[in-house]
């Protein structure tokens, strides 16, 4: 009887043993593959997030070059860790419309992971007209030459006997009346369906973030005086040339009649105090890479012989040049007032509430856009039209992302 109490107790011991063995394989199994699965998904995130890299490293491309995947496929690689070959790197590539791009980013980490983006971004702020006026219309005199699209709110018609010349569309709410068109379609009140009237790409808002948040570091408090004696808000660059940017001036912007030349290296924000003066520019360049804004409250003078050019490394870069005045006197108090034999390159003009005046001769402005409450094109003059404006907002939004 003893005897086989202790076998008993000994197989009991036995199968207790077998039984937290098992547990514990059980448990270092468990363990393991948590730890494996840990690791996995460690892995994962740094595959996805080498992946957005890509799609993130498209997107500034496509903002630094509109044309940028339009017309052909653009494919780059985007190295996280150049130390290891052909691993920790983003394949990208880049295709579309002028208006919208599809960006594929396969990314693969030197633990052999791999993961993939398809994301769709699109630009609803588009300039597509050389000319593009509000409810006070356009005017073209004979001889004029608008090299691209015209887009009115009101009517769009063609001054001083002879038609003004279009190479484009022409589109009005109202009436179109005595313009010569080449190259492009008529829409007006006559055609079905009509067209209707469109906003500025630059809208109110985009203005008033402008002004209340503009992205700008340094404030001048006061009047900004560039050249002359007094100057104190601009740096000289020798010659009677100074340079102005990251500037935001509270109070008026004076330029003394000697300087023979403005260069902006970046964003410039005019608040102004009444009386606010007229200002005259000489001749301007943008050297900054980036698209910059130079925006006054008061009227603006382009001084006979004025030059508006792109000195930055890259000149691609778009100055957008912008009056908040509501003047709509196009003869004696335009809000923009362009005189003779002006020429500009890679500029936007835009007076959203005044009026756009461009003298007799004002020159041939090659991928320019003139955008106002009302435009008037005198003779002998010749607006340029280019697709690099198309886009030159870059706000390119995306529309869809998805993990594949």
């Amino acid at each position: 009887m003893k005897i086989q109490k202790g076998f008993a107790a000994i197989l009991i011991i036995f199968i207790l043993g077998l039984v937290s063995l098992s547990v514990a394989c059980g448990l270092i199994l468990t363990g393991s593959n948590e730890s494996q699965g840990a690791r996995s998904g460690v892995f994962g995130m740094k595959a996805f997030y080498i992946a957005n890299s890509g799609i993130e490293e498209a997107i500034y491309k496509i903002m630094n070059d509109p044309s940028y995947g339009y017309g052909s496929v653009k494919t780059f690689q985007l190295p996280i860790n150049p130390a290891v070959i052909n691993k920790n790197f983003a394949k990208v590539s880049v295709t579309g419309t002028q208006f919208t791009r599809n960006i594929d980013s396969v990314a693969a980490t030197a633990d052999n992971y791999l993961s993939s983006i398809h994301a769709e971004v699109f630009n609803d702020k588009v300039i597509e007209n050389a000319v593009q006026a509000g409810d006070g219309g356009v005017e073209i005199e004979n001889n004029a030459f608008v090299l691209g699209n015209v887009y009115s709110n009101a009517s769009v018609i063609g001054v001083k006997n002879n038609c003004g010349n279009v190479d484009g569309s022409v589109t009005a709410v109202g009436s179109i009346s005595n313009i010569c068109i080449t190259n492009g379609t008529a829409y007006d009140n006559n055609s079905v369906p009509q067209p209707g009237k469109i906003d500025f790409p630059y809208s109110d808002d985009d203005i008033l973030k402008f002004q209340n948040n503009p992205p700008i570091t340094k404030t001048v408090t006061g009047d900004c005086y560039v050249g002359g004696s007094t100057s104190d808000c601009s740096k000289s660059l020798g010659n009677d040339v100074y340079e102005i940017g990251d500037q935001k001036i509270i109070g008026n912007l004076k330029i003394d009649p000697k300087v023979k030349e403005l260069q902006i290296s970046g964003p410039v924000l005019v608040i102004g105090v009444t009386p606010i003066p007229k200002i005259k520019f000489p001749n301007v360049n943008l050297t900054s890479n980036d698209n910059t804004t130079f925006m006054i409250p008061g009227n603006m003078e382009i001084q006979s012989g004025t030059i508006f050019s792109n000195k930055s490394s890259e000149g691609k870069s778009i100055l957008f040049m912008i009056s908040t005045s509501d003047s709509i006197d196009c003869i004696t108090s335009p809000a923009m007032d362009f005189r003779s034999n002006i020429k500009a390159d890679h500029t936007v003009f835009f007076a959203r509430n005044g009026c756009i005046y461009i003298k007799s001769g004002a020159g041939d402005n090659d991928t320019v856009a003139f955008m106002g409450y009302k435009i008037y094109v005198q003779t002998n003059t010749t607006i340029n039209y280019d697709s690099a404006l198309s886009t030159a907002l870059k706000l390119w939004q995306i529309t869809s992302f998805k993990r594949q």
